[in-house]
Order: structure tokens, then sequence, then C-alpha cells
């Protein structure tokens, strides 16, 4: 890979870039020093009865946010994560997919294949058989089955699904091709709808054009905004992206819509989920006046797969629970809190979530992620350990997230990702000046694009704002990323984190807060980091925290600057292997706090 970067009117150099390739003897060496390095710090710095502990503790936390299961037919289900579902039928044993339809109790399911690069397949499982009947590789995270025909995306290189088709359900045979897509900058996902009923969506970077999918071929459902599907030709949409002018359409068109941007809609209940400023509000829905059911911090998730199941309430700080609803007014089973979860504001007016167990902190982990108008995950469960040893917990609401409105999503996009970055550093303040924690005892973590926001400030304050960086697939340089389109997401995310080859705004944004870029020449003493990256990893590929925990270290050997590489592990973990590596981690990140 070469040093010098040429965009045409701007060359520069990476002395780094060789790490780009990931392959060689050079390579290999810095990954087994990492390894030794990162084994010795654990050797030195764990108490293996406190991992224990820790461990334990997180695998009761887990416990009060698994999902119930639900039964469709002889199909029994759970959703353990957006990205997990595990499925089993009366004569089979448990199986874990990234994605499953069911129908006359037979399975579709996508797994990936790849050891965590996202290569997925699609199989075909009848019921009571012992083998699958059809697979189908190279596809889309998601699989829909319809009028007989079983629908899922290709892909045409790695994390680009550009082309929707299906086969006949039960043969696989029959392939037709319903859409293809030209425009690289443009990804398809597949949406399930109520009754029945299911969508495809194109999308690039907040702005998407929806199509209902039919027994023969697809309906545009409109011109191209944002959209909240339901049922069949009942949705709400925006017109372009970044507004907040929400129309209902079919017999949505007759409901009165409340205050506040739609998130989550049940056509067939009534019910709608609006959001503002990360406080969530939950409603029943007609031509009447909207009617308040439900109001506070939580996160709610309707089942895809079975009508009128109970709804899926996450409230931090508690996990998670089913609730029903009677008359209007939600029945929620009692889940005792171990910790209490408030809304609170800066001066700047940058919503946060603070999670505390009692009125003393013991030490403040700031959670930033702001990208892709994705709403912060509120989940506690991971955490549960340092909230029981007297931490805070705060989840930054920051702008280019899904917290608030469209436009709040599309205030840090591009050239203005800065505004995310100052949301992120004003919330730190804010929540160490109500804490009494000061930049010793602060952690900040962020995974994949949050890493945008813990690198940059890192490389910008080392540790006069916060004493140790924790980074999950961490998204570091943004520069040589944003101008390689040979890269999996680069032409996708053109117009999420910029095109600076060809603007000259994005260009000077990027220059400023690229975390691998900003490092001063005497890298960061001081400051602790703990990263982790995945081998397999294809949306943020691992030389990146190997360089910028390079350049953070400056030639300098520190024991206190760790980053974990898992072989055979991609961009997401799951099971015994995510459980073993958080006890690991936060085990560090106590037995660090010890030390100060």
């Amino acid at each position: 890979m070469s040093e010098l970067r040429d965009i045409g009117f701007l060359k520069w150099s990476d002395p780094l870039a060789w790490m780009e390739a990931m392959t060689g003897p050079r390579w290999k060496g810095v990954i087994r020093s990492e390894a030794l390095r990162f084994q010795a710090a654990c050797k030195n710095l764990i108490d293996s009865s406190e991992k224990e502990r820790v461990c334990k503790e997180l695998f009761y936390a887990s416990s009060l946010e698994k999902r119930e299961s639900s039964q469709l037919g002889k199909v029994q289900f759970t959703f353990i994560t957006q990205m997990l579902v595990e499925w089993k039928t009366d004569v089979s044993s448990l199986r874990s997919a990234r994605d499953i339809a069911i129908d006359n109790n037979n399975v579709w399911e996508v797994i990936d294949s790849g050891k965590g690069a996202e290569a997925y397949e699609v199989f075909y499982w009848k019921y009571g058989g012992s083998a699958p009947v059809w697979s189908h590789k190279g596809v889309g995270p998601q699989v829909i089955v319809l009028h007989g025909r079983c629908y899922f995306l290709e892909a045409k290189k790695s994390l680009w699904y550009y082309r929707l088709v299906s086969v006949n359900a039960l043969t696989g045979s029959n392939r037709k091709i319903v859409y293809e897509e030209i425009n690289p900058r443009w990804n398809l996902s597949l949406v399930r709808g109520e009754a029945g009923t299911a969508y495809m969506v194109r999308e690039n970077s907040g702005l998407q054009e929806a199509f209902l999918i039919e027994r023969v071929g697809m309906r545009n459902l409109g011109g191209q905004g944002f959209f909240i599907l339901g049922q069949g030709r009942n949705y709400l949409a925006t017109l372009g992206r970044g507004t907040d002018n929400w129309q209902g359409h079919g017999t949505l068109a007759k409901w009165r819509l409340p205050k506040g941007t739609p998130e989550s809609i049940s056509v067939e209940r009534g019910f709608l989920i609006t959001r503002s400023y990360g406080e969530r509000s939950f409603w029943k829905c007609g031509a009447h006046e909207p009617r308040l059911i439900l109001r506070g911090i939580f996160q709610i998730k309707f089942n895809e797969l079975v009508e009128n199941a109970p709804i899926i309430l996450t409230i931090p700080g508690t996990g998670r629970v089913s609730i029903q609803i009677e008359k209007e007014k939600p029945v929620i089973p009692h889940l005792p809190s171990y910790a209490l979860a408030s809304r609170r504001f800066t001066e700047g007016r940058v919503p946060y979530i603070l999670v505390q167990r009692g009125p003393i902190s013991k030490g403040l982990l700031v959670i930033g992620y702001g990208a892709y108008g994705m709403n912060t995950q509120l989940t506690t469960a991971r955490w549960y350990p340092l909230i029981m040893r007297g931490w805070t917990v705060v989840f930054a609401l920051v702008r280019g997230g899904g917290d608030h409105s469209m436009a709040w999503a599309d205030a840090a996009r591009t050239w203005r990702r800065e505004y995310a970055l100052n949301d992120f550093e004003d919330v730190i303040r804010n929540a160490q000046a109500v804490t009494g924690c000061g930049p010793k005892k602060t952690v900040v973590y962020g995974r994949s694009a949050g890493g945008v926001l813990i690198g940059s400030l890192a490389a910008k304050y080392g540790t006069r704002l916060f004493g140790t960086v924790y980074g999950e697939v961490p998204y570091l340089d943004l520069l040589r990323t944003t101008t390689n389109p040979n890269l999996p997401l680069t032409q996708l995310e053109y117009e999420e984190f910029g095109h600076p080859a060809e603007k000259l705004v994005d260009l000077a944004t990027l220059a400023r807060i690229s975390p691998v870029d900003r490092i001063p020449e005497r890298g960061l003493p001081g400051l602790r980091v703990l990263l982790r990256t995945g081998e397999n990893d294809m949306e943020v590929l691992p030389y990146e925290p190997v360089k910028w925990i390079t350049r953070a270290r400056s030639g300098r050997e520190d024991k206190n600057k760790l980053l974990a590489y898992s072989e055979n592990e991609g961009h997401f973990v799951d099971g015994l292997s995510l459980l073993e590596e958080r006890a690991t981690d936060l085990a560090i990140l106590l037995a660090w706090q010890q030390k100060m």
C-alpha cells in the first residue's frame, strides 16, 4: 500500500500506510507484539477472582435483558440482540442466526459463514428435516418469505447489497431478479411489515426510497425521504434528507400525529413511538386526538414475526420487560432497578442519560456514537459490574445520532461531523461537574463510528479531558478511509462521513478531526488506552486501531496502551466469546481505577 495519497489537488504521506495491506511478516510481527503486550497486562493487572465475579455479574445482568421466547406454530424463537436470533422447533435442536423467516413451521435462516466477516448465507430448513434443503451464498443479512417465494439480497462486494432476488421458497429454484442497484452509493435492505407485508429500502445516509414487495414485482411508495414502514401501503414518510415534516399515507393519512419524531409503528394496533431528545413517548393514534400511554427513558421494540405479541421495553438500570396494553394503559411487570436513569442537558442543550446507583460516583464512563441517524442503545447490562461498584454511566445523545429529530441526525453529517465531537466534549464536561469525577476518573467509550469521538478528543486533549479511552472496533483513520473508494463502506458513506476527494469543505473538516492524523508527534503519554479489533472485521478494518495506538505510543513502550486483536472474529461478537472479552475489559478498567 502506497504511503502517498493523491486526490488530484492534494497529496500527503502516511508512513504507517503499509499496515493497510494487513499481510506479510512485518504485520504479523506487530500483531504478535500486541498479543504479547495484552497477555502480559492481563497477567499483571487482573485478579482472577475479581474477573470471575465480573463474569458472573455480566451473566446475571444479561439475564435481566434477555427477551422472552415467542412461538409461531411449532417454531420457538428469541431475538437475543438486533443481530442475533435463536430458534428451534419441537423436533430440532437450538440454532443461532442473523435473521429468520417462518412459514408453516418451516424456517429460512441467514447465518454469517465468514467467521465474523459478514459473509452471509441463507438456508432453508424443512420442518422435521435433519439437514437444510437448499442454501444460497453471498447474500444480505435479512430474509423474507412471501407468496411462496423467498426474498433475499445479493452482495456484489463485501457489505454492498445491490440486488433483490426471489426463489421458490421450498426448492430454492426459479430465481428471479426483482431489483438491481447500479449506484454504488446506495445500499439495499429488507424490512418486514405487519400482516404479511414486506418492503425493500434503498438508502444513502438517511435518504431513502421504499418499495412494497408485491406478488409480482414491487410498488414504489413515493419520492426520496425517510420512511417508518407499517403495513402495506400504510406508512409514514418525510420528503428529503433531514426534514421533519411527517405525512401519513394510506389509512395513516387520517391519523392525527403527536409532536415528536416517529420511531416505530404498529398499524394493526394503532400504536406509535416517538422520540424527543432521548425521551420516548408511546401513543395510541388514529383519527382521534393522540392519547399518551407511556413516556420516559426507555426503548421499545415490536415483535416483527408475531402479531399482537407482547411489546418489549428496555429500561436502563433495570432491564428488559414484556408489557401488555389493556384499555390504553400499560401493564408492566415489576422488575427491581439496580440504578436510576435520568435525562439531563448541558448548557448547550445536548441531552444525555445519566445512570447512577448512589449519590457518590467512584468513576465516570461516558458513551458516545452519533452516526447514521441510529438511536443510542440504552442497555446497561454490559456495564452492570461498574454500576454496582459505584460508577456512573452516561449515554451522550450527540448530534448525528437518532435520539431526536431527523434534522438532529443530519446536523453532524459530512463537513458537520465536528459538531458531534463538540457535543460529546460538552457532555463529558457537564457529567464531570455533576458527578465530581475529574479527568483521571473519567473513561470514554466508543464502538465503531464512536471511535471518531473518543479518538479525536483523545488526540486533541491527551489526559486533560479524560484519563482512559476504551474502544471496540473503533473508526479512527478517517482521511485514508474516505479517500479509498475500494474499501467496502467508503462509497456508501460519502454522505455520512464526507467525500474529501470531491468536496473541499469535507476535506477541511476531516483533516481537523481524523483521529489517526491529529495525534501529536509526542504521542499521548499518560493516557490509558484499551482497544479491541477483530481479524475479519470488514466495516472497520483492523489496521485502523493498530495505526492509532502505534502513533499514541510514539515509539515508546507503554504498558497502559493495550490492543486486543481477536482471530476469527469480525465487527460483531456474540456468545461466550463476548462474555469473556467484556469481563476481561472491565477487569482491566477496574484495575486501572484502583491504581489512581
